[in-house]
This record gives C-alpha cells, sequence and structure tokens, in this order.
C-alpha cells in the first residue's frame, strides 16, 4: 500500500479525502441523512463527535490540532445503517 492510498477498501461506504491529510479532510457519506459522526484513534477513544442534523453528503474537518496517527470515522445513521472508514493525520 503506498502513502497516498485510502485505507478504507473500494466498496467503503465514507470515502475521506485527501487521504492521509496533515490539516483537513473531507468526508462523503454515501447515504446522507440524520446521525452521529464519531471519530476514534487506534485505541477506541473518541476524539471528535457530530451530530449530523441536516440530509448533508459532505463535510470539511479540520485536522490542526490532532496528533499524527491513524484514525477510525463511524456514521450512525438515524436508520440504523452504519459507514466506517479510516484516515491517517500525518505531521
Amino acid at each position: 500500500m503506498s502513502s497516498t492510498d485510502n485505507l478504507a477498501d473500494d466498496n467503503a461506504s465514507i470515502k475521506i479525502y485527501p487521504n492521509p491529510s496533515s490539516s483537513q479532510i473531507t468526508v462523503r457519506l454515501n447515504e446522507s441523512g440524520k446521525g452521529k459522526l464519531t471519530i476514534y484513534t487506534a485505541q477506541g477513544k473518541s476524539v471528535f463527535q457530530s451530530d449530523i442534523r441536516d440530509n448533508i453528503s459532505e463535510l470539511t474537518i479540520s485536522l490542526k490540532d490532532w496528533q499524527a496517527r491513524i484514525y477510525h470515522m463511524e456514521f450512525l445513521t438515524e436508520k440504523g445503517a452504519r459507514q466506517t472508514a479510516s484516515f491517517v493525520k500525518i505531521p
């Protein structure tokens, strides 16, 4: 895997770009709608949470003060659908 490959597989329901990133990421949700977006460290610690209240399919998240490491993202819709992906924050 090269450093520019998306860590999520091709069938992932969340697309994150650029990946890896040093400053910000754009998150594209496969299924727009209301729900909760959570980002975790590899150790399972929640570092970001956002309630998505509008039917959006894309958002931008600043990584300015985040540590360089691998993160895992989960979007849980109101209907119970779960979308996941991973990304790398670089220095």
